[in-house]
C-alpha cells in the first residue's frame, strides 16, 4: 500500500482506519477501487456503507464528514 499511495498517504491512511475502527463498530471491505482507483476499502454495516476509502489525504476532513453523517457507537474507554 506505502507503494501505491506514497509514505504520507499511508500514515494518513492508518490514522483514519484507527479513528474508524475505535469509534465504529464496522465490516470491513476490500473491493476493486474502478476506473480511478485500484483499490477501494469500504466500512459498512447492517447493508449501509459508512464511508468508502480510496487512499486520498484530507484526512480532518473525512472525521467531520463522519461525524455528521453518524455518531460513533463505540463508548470511549478511559483508564
Amino acid at each position: 500500500m506505502t507503494t501505491l499511495v506514497g509514505e504520507l498517504r499511508y500514515d494518513i491512511w492508518n490514522q483514519f482506519n484507527a479513528f474508524i475502527e475505535d469509534k465504529y463498530d464496522m465490516d470491513c471491505l476490500w473491493n476493486k477501487g474502478g476506473r480511478a482507483w485500484k483499490y477501494e476499502y469500504k466500512y459498512r454495516r447492517g447493508g449501509k456503507t459508512l464511508c468508502a476509502l480510496y487512499a486520498r489525504g484530507l484526512f480532518d476532513d473525512f472525521i467531520q464528514l463522519l461525524r455528521i453523517k453518524r455518531k460513533p457507537n463505540r463508548k470511549q474507554v478511559t483508564a
